[in-house]
């Protein structure tokens, strides 16, 4: 069965979120097109909860980006509440 490419595996089996984008703010000018990469650990070998989370972080990051990558500042700012929510909801 195929994974989405938003979901990966590392050598112990963990399965991670994975967010790519192009920084558009460094390619400006003819340069090269950089991309980045978002990763995130989802904490389980089980992959139906690993794309369960995934898929819900996949959301969430479009979102993000749709909204506040053109901005330095506003996405530092939503990362951070990215993570306060992480927190919260891992304390339930």
């Amino acid at each position: 069965m195929h994974n989405p490419t938003y979901i990966t595996k590392n050598r112990l089996g963990i399965y991670y979120f994975q967010y790519s984008y192009t920084d558009e703010e460094n390619s400006q000018f003819g340069s090269s097109v950089k991309r980045k990469l978002i990763r995130k650990s989802l904490k389980t070998r089980i992959k139906r909860d690993a794309l369960l989370h995934a898929k819900h972080l996949w959301l969430l990051m479009n979102k993000i980006h749709k909204k506040y990558f053109q901005n330095p500042e506003l996405f530092g700012i939503a990362m951070k509440l990215v993570a306060q929510y992480e927190f919260i909801e891992e304390k339930g």
